[in-house]
């Protein structure tokens, strides 16, 4: 029942596993680091003594590419590409201070994503909302390297924020040339001020897309009820058993060395994990500091589990020897 069970899983998910496109990078993360070091140069700005951090990701969901394509690789190269799906993100902070910067590059080497985060309060100018579109465009066409062209986007969205002592914009753009069953590819733009601080390229999901979407989630969102249920039943077996089932003694000696074993496998997997965490770190607390609450936070988390994996351990060995009295005990 429980390989019949898997394999109905297996056939409803096998299609949307990681495409090969994917991982085919032909940027490394020093050569994309190198991009993003002439930009800042480019621009003017300084991120000496800042800390940084990489990693390599899917800006956009497999599952949506892979429906939109119809399995297609080509569809699929050619969706991620315009989308910008697979991108390395890059960032500097210096905490305490606010402003930082993140950006990222296709692994064809494209601008595909840029964020300044600057404070609320810093000045600059309140333009006209025709400068301030003027001012994305010449980003898109001088700094994306992606080869924009004016006629092939339409200006979608205009917002104004006024700050206290500046007029911030927000601009979107969509592509009219390329339509995968009504899901766009859309651009956007941040102006604060005079000078653009935010960029993005992403693939915007149909309506359709959305609603299916959302109803995986729901599924999901069901199955993983019914796992917490059977996880919380097996816990509560392991406990009585371990603790109140007499006729055999628990080793519990035996049961605490493989958790301690166990402990210190998640343990030093979470030491070896905190290079590429850095990335998520807050910009308002330092290095040293986000690293111990991170690894405090990872002690207390394999604790709680290794609670629950000592009364399982326990468990299983008595019930081995209740039912196996002959055989190697563990």
């Amino acid at each position: 029942a429980i390989s019949g069970f898997a394999i109905l899983i297996w056939s409803l998910f096998y299609q949307y596993q990681i495409n090969e496109n994917y991982l085919n990078i032909s940027l490394s993360e020093k050569e994309a680091k190198q991009k993003a070091l002439q930009y800042f140069s480019s621009r003017g700005w300084d991120i000496s003594g800042y800390i940084y951090s990489s990693s390599y990701g899917d800006n956009d969901k497999n599952y949506t590419t892979e429906i939109l394509a119809n399995k297609d690789k080509e569809i699929i190269k050619n969706i991620d590409q315009l989308a910008g799906s697979q991108r390395w993100f890059l960032r500097w902070y210096n905490p305490p201070n606010k402003e930082e910067f993140i950006i990222a590059y296709t692994k064809e080497g494209e601008l595909t994503f840029f964020n300044h985060i600057l404070p609320d309060t810093l000045s600059g100018d309140s333009l006209p909302e025709d400068i301030a579109i003027n001012i994305a465009k010449m980003f898109l066409k001088d700094m994306t390297g992606s080869d924009w062209k004016e006629e092939d986007w339409e200006l979608k969205q205009t917002d104004a924020e006024q700050k206290p002592n500046r007029l911030d914009y927000y601009l979107q753009w969509e592509n009219n040339k390329h339509n995968f069953d009504d899901s766009k590819i859309r651009m956007s733009i941040r102006v604060h001020g005079n000078e653009v601080v935010r960029y993005n390229r992403w693939l915007e999901e149909s309506h359709q897309l959305k609603v299916k979407w959302s109803k995986w989630i729901t599924i999901s969102s069901f199955i993983g009820d019914i796992s917490d249920f059977i996880f919380f039943i097996s816990m509560l077996l392991a406990i009585l058993i371990s603790l109140f089932y007499f006729k055999i003694s628990t080793n519990w000696q035996t049961a605490t060395k493989y958790t301690i074993t166990i402990f210190i496998i998640f343990l030093i997997g979470s030491i070896l994990e905190i290079p590429t965490q850095i990335i998520g770190f807050s910009s308002k607390t330092p290095l040293l500091s986000s690293i111990i609450f991170q690894l405090i936070n990872q002690i207390l988390n394999h604790l709680f589990r290794c609670f629950f994996l000592l009364v399982m351990f326990a468990a299983f060995e008595k019930l081995y020897r209740k039912h196996f009295p002959n055989h190697l005990s563990f």
